[in-house]
């Protein structure tokens, strides 16, 4: 009985061993886990770690606060005021990058057509000049019975680096002319 016990030993360890002996001398076999990326070569495990480095990281646009109007400013630096500007107090962030450009869209094609020169990221009290090209109000006649005055759109935009804007639209007033439904260049607050 002891022989047979030496027998199926033998086969027990053998024989799982019979894979690794098939033409294998002189030569480097290994296999490939592909659940864990793992190499086994001559009895050496071999961890291949692969990292994805690319980020899909989405670009947040900026926030705007505050408001713009068309009006008069007092500039407490020259001690004068400017009449028949673009007065805002506002702020533009972007949290995930730099405001590039922060201005008022009067053509309503979302595109600045006028630039803040102030530091974008502060909140200020600041005006932009206008030559008043852009002035083109409608009455209050045309969209609501009984307001005196007119109105016209505005847009406040801000863009950061990535080309990721915000638009706030903003109503501006102007006062009426002295026909009803006519409209004059004079601001109105």
């Amino acid at each position: 009985m002891r022989n047979d016990q030496i027998f199926v030993l033998l086969l027990v360890v053998l024989l799982p061993l019979s894979g690794c002996m098939d033409n294998a001398v002189g030569e480097v076999e290994g296999t490939v886990d592909a659940e864990t990326n793992t190499t086994v070569v001559n009895n050496t495990t071999v961890v291949n770690n692969y990292y994805n480095n690319t980020t899909n990281s989405q670009n947040s646009p900026p926030v705007i606060s505050g408001f713009v109007t068309y009006g008069d400013f007092w500039d407490s630096d020259q001690n004068t005021l400017l009449e028949n500007v673009f007065v805002s107090t506002s702020v533009a962030w972007d949290y995930d990058g730099e405001v590039i450009a922060f201005g008022v869209d009067w053509t309503m094609d979302g595109i600045i057509d006028a630039n803040f020169t102030d530091d974008y990221d502060q909140y200020l009290y600041r005006y932009l000049n206008t030559t008043g090209d852009w002035i083109n109000p409608q009455s209050y006649d045309d969209v609501q019975q009984g307001r005196n005055g007119c109105y016209q759109f505005l847009n406040l935009i801000a863009v950061d680096e990535d080309g990721a804007s915000t638009i706030i639209p903003i109503t501006t007033s102007f006062k009426e002319g002295e026909t009803a439904g006519t409209c004059t260049s004079e601001h109105s607050y």
